[in-house]
């Protein structure tokens, strides 16, 4: 089978799952509202007039059956509308596109930092078996599975922000993902054309605000990807230790081949198809949004906004962030199916 053929045959199988997901979230969304859906739109009903009231009931058919409401969802969400965010009075689909580039230059700062450190740190550690190298880093890895994320952010603002800050050295912020004032002076900072920060800072030749910029990201972004670090780590290590005790690997180094070689071009490739598993859905995750890590450091993307949707029980706000991970990881899943095939010759995408 072709590529594309397999591509298209696996969108079309994302439809019932998305429906299934559109189903559940709907359910549980009525449920939690007892029935009463209608709430998000009249929150501020005493500033409506009854015909504005009524207009809004029937558009929505929100006085009609549940099974009735959910296929009137679902031609909304068909047309773009997923709801109004009553967390911060702005449509869902509106909400979603102004926050998503923030989460997704989080998530792939994150990711970018876990791979180039996980899969080295991974056969490092494989190939220096039972040796300090090793132990460092499995304990590395241990911590990075142990830990919780919201201790490992308020601890580094701890250390690496306030206290750091105290002893005048104002390296790394607390909140935010850029410095307000010096936005003022920095027009990149805020009409950017692609909202990727570091990239419309880097096409405007403004330094000043790309190093501000690269200065809010660290501490989220060594939070967010802390735990996949420690997760690819230890995937990658396990597999080359599998791989490196195969048939192959022995006969090429009983053919004389460097250690290096046989490592880099012989065991690294094959262990690096069920660590794609791992770096794929991950990334699912981190673009997402990681909802603690945004919400501690204030970080203003899918997340932060998630996390006050759920206080105030802001349920299109919740329903549109759940339909939109579902969609991240189904995709961040065909992704990986691809790569597999890419990296296993005999991987047949059937």
């Amino acid at each position: 089978m072709a590529l594309w053929q397999y591509v298209a045959r696996r969108l079309v199988l994302l439809v019932p799952v998305l429906l299934g997901i559109s189903v559940i979230t709907f359910g549980l969304a009525w449920f939690a509202t007892h029935g009463h859906l209608e709430v998000q739109y009249l929150r501020q009903s005493d500033r409506l007039h009854e015909d504005q009231v009524q207009r809004i009931i029937q558009q929505h058919g929100f006085d009609k059956p549940a099974y009735v409401q959910y296929f009137l969802y679902l031609k909304d969400v068909l047309h773009g509308d997923l709801g109004l965010s009553t967390s911060v009075n702005d449509p869902v689909l509106d909400v979603i596109k102004s926050k998503f580039p923030a989460s997704v230059e989080l998530a792939l700062v994150a990711m970018v930092f876990a791979v180039l450190l996980g899969i080295p740190w991974g056969i490092l550690s494989a190939t220096r078996r039972d040796k300090p190298a090793d132990h460092v880093t499995r304990f590395l890895a241990l911590s990075g599975v142990s830990v919780p994320v919201f201790w490992l952010a308020l601890i580094l603002q701890l250390f690496l922000s306030y206290y750091l800050s105290q002893q005048g050295f104002s390296w790394f912020p607390l909140f935010g993902r850029y410095d307000a004032i010096l936005a003022g002076s920095h027009p990149s900072l805020l009409n950017g054309p692609t909202h990727f920060l570091l990239v419309d800072t880097l096409l405007a030749g403004d330094l000043v605000a790309f190093g501000d910029v690269v200065r809010h990201l660290v501490l989220p972004g060594f939070t967010l990807g802390f735990v996949t670090l420690a997760i690819i780590t230890r995937m990658m290590r396990a597999s080359m230790l599998e791989v490196l005790g195969l048939d192959y690997v022995r006969t090429a180094r009983a053919k004389g081949l460097e250690e290096k070689v046989v490592v880099n071009r012989h065991a690294r490739r094959n262990a690096l198809i069920p660590t794609t598993t791992v770096i794929g859905l991950s990334l699912g995750s981190l673009m997402g949004g990681a909802v603690l890590t945004e919400t501690i450091f204030q970080w203003p993307g899918l997340g932060y906004w998630a996390a006050k949707g759920i206080l105030s029980v802001d349920t299109a706000a919740i329903m549109g962030f759940v339909g939109l991970t579902a969609l991240i990881y189904v995709l961040a899943n065909l992704l990986v199916d691809v790569i597999y095939a890419y990296l296993d010759p005999r991987v047949r995408l059937d």
